[in-house]
Order: structure tokens, then C-alpha cells, then sequence
């Protein structure tokens, strides 16, 4: 799969199979810094490419595709190139017969800023981007072999994924992993009045007090696991008061997953 003939093709592939140059926009991104709005790159000739429709559009399938989206390994975004964000290719292998099924663009918003659309290959998909940080969304990753990502770029209508490869070119595209964001921002219970404290993995259940609010840090994270550090009071900047002390610490686990498959911990990608 990372063979010398993947790195050999891929610039060839990279640069075909472009879409219109039309730009419907999904969502608003973050503010551009580029001084002039750039248009579109022509468009060539080789195959047609359909603007993937938004998420909201689903109904009975839309929970199954949250749940697939909570269980993304992190985000891979687009760098910037003079502060006009970079395209995101995404290929069916890395290998055999390579060819382009989805790209995502960025266009300049008359609000400001950048404008998202999904191209996919194939007809009547959905897709939306995931927020990686403060000012960056990108595509899903559920796998990382070396430099290529596996990306769920869009979604059916029963709510199955499509997966390609993206890879990680520099001054393209970066990653977010976001094991490593629930130790970069400050992380918090999803829902504390409902989360399952333990003081091992696989333990009872640890009743916990938090009624005064609580700073959480993580410790370890062991699969399904992830060890904490609860101190209450919230002496936190964003959503406590620096000026408390803190009068109980406890170290406990807590699963990754709750029972409907969304995440217990939440980093603050977005700030306070």
C-alpha cells in the first residue's frame, strides 16, 4: 500500500479529474488573510464531479453518521498558501489504478473569508466538514499509515460511508489527532451528570461530587480508556474562578465512548 509507485503517481493524479469551477458554499470558514480573491482553477476535462449535499439533509440515517464521525482517530485540514487555504484530494488507494474521488475546495465568502464545497465522483452523497480547531475544518480520519490518511469524505443516504486516502503532503494538508488535543486544550465532561466515573477500567461506577464544578486534566489514554484528574473547584480561566483553591482531587477512568457512541471528553478546539 506505501509502495515507491503511489509517491510516483501522485502529483499525475493530484492535478486531474478537476471540477466545475462553480462554488455553492456549505459553510462558512475561518477569515482569510489573502488580499485579493483567488478563482477557481480551470477545469478539465476528465470526469464528472458532484457538489456533495449538507448533512442536515439526512434524516433517519443523520445519528448513525454522527456516531461514525465521534469516532474519528482526528482531522486532516488544508495548509494555506498565501493565506488561500489548499485543496484536499482524496484517492481511492494509494497504489492500484489511483484515481480521485473527492476534493474538497475553498472558495472566497462575500462575508469574509472562505466558503467549503465538497466534489465527490459519485452522485447523491452528503458531507460535511469537522471542526479541528479554532479556525481550521477538515475531513474525518479513521486510520493513519505513514503519511496517508483514510478519510471518511461523505456519507450515503442509509448512512454508510465513503472512504479514500489523502495523503499528507507538507505545505498541504496537516493533521489533528485528537487524542493529543484532549491534552493541548482544555478538556471537559461532555455530560457530567451522566458520565460513568470508575477507579479502574471495567470498575463500579464512582459516584463523584461536582456540584461546585471541577478542572479536569488528562493522564493517560489506554484505548477505550482514558485516565483523569479531577479538581474541584473550576479554578479554570475560561469557565471557573483563578482566584479559589482547589480542595479535592480525584483520579479516575473514564470511557472513551458513551452507550449511544459519542464521546465522553470534549477538547475546547474552538476556545473558551
Amino acid at each position: 500500500m506505501h509502495g515507491r509507485a503511489a509517491l510516483a503517481v501522485l502529483g499525475v493524479v493530484l492535478t486531474a479529474c478537476e471540477p466545475s469551477p462553480r462554488a455553492p458554499a456549505q459553510g462558512a470558514l475561518s477569515e482569510g488573510t489573502a488580499e485579493t480573491a483567488r478563482a477557481a482553477p480551470a477545469a478539465l476535462a476528465q470526469g464528472r464531479f458532484h457538489i456533495a449535499r449538507p448533512l442536515y439533509e439526512l434524516t433517519d440515517s443523520l445519528q448513525r453518521v454522527n456516531r461514525l464521525r465521534e469516532r474519528a482517530k482526528g482531522v486532516v485540514v488544508p495548509a494555506f498558501g498565501e493565506g488561500v487555504p489548499q485543496e484536499l484530494n482524496v484517492l481511492n488507494d494509494t497504489v492500484y489504478e489511483i484515481q480521485t474521488v473527492a476534493r474538497v475546495r475553498f472558495y472566497p465568502s462575500e462575508a469574509g473569508g472562505w466558503s467549503d464545497t465538497i466534489w465527490t465522483r459519485a452522485p447523491d452523497l452528503y458531507a460535511q466538514l469537522l471542526r479541528a480547531t479554532h479556525e481550521d475544518y477538515g475531513l474525518p480520519v479513521t486510520a493513519v499509515h505513514g503519511r496517508w490518511l483514510r478519510v471518511d469524505y461523505a456519507y450515503a443516504a442509509d448512512g454508510s460511508p465513503r472512504a479514500g486516502w489523502v495523503y499528507l503532503a507538507p505545505g498541504r494538508a496537516m493533521y489533528h489527532d485528537r487524542d493529543a488535543q484532549l491534552r493541548e486544550f482544555s478538556t471537559t465532561l461532555a455530560n457530567p451528570d451522566s458520565a460513568e466515573l470508575v477507579l479502574t477500567p471495567g470498575g463500579r461506577p464512582l459516584r463523584v461530587d461536582m456540584s461546585a464544578g471541577y478542572t479536569l486534566r488528562v493522564l493517560r489514554i489506554e484505548d477505550e480508556w482514558i485516565q483523569v484528574l479531577l479538581m474541584r473547584p473550576d479554578t479554570s480561566a475560561c469557565t471557573g474562578n483563578e482566584g479559589l483553591r482547589v480542595t479535592r482531587r480525584d483520579t479516575v477512568w473514564v470511557r472513551r465512548f458513551d452507550a449511544r457512541g459519542m464521546r465522553q471528553l470534549t477538547s475546547a478546539v474552538a476556545g473558551c
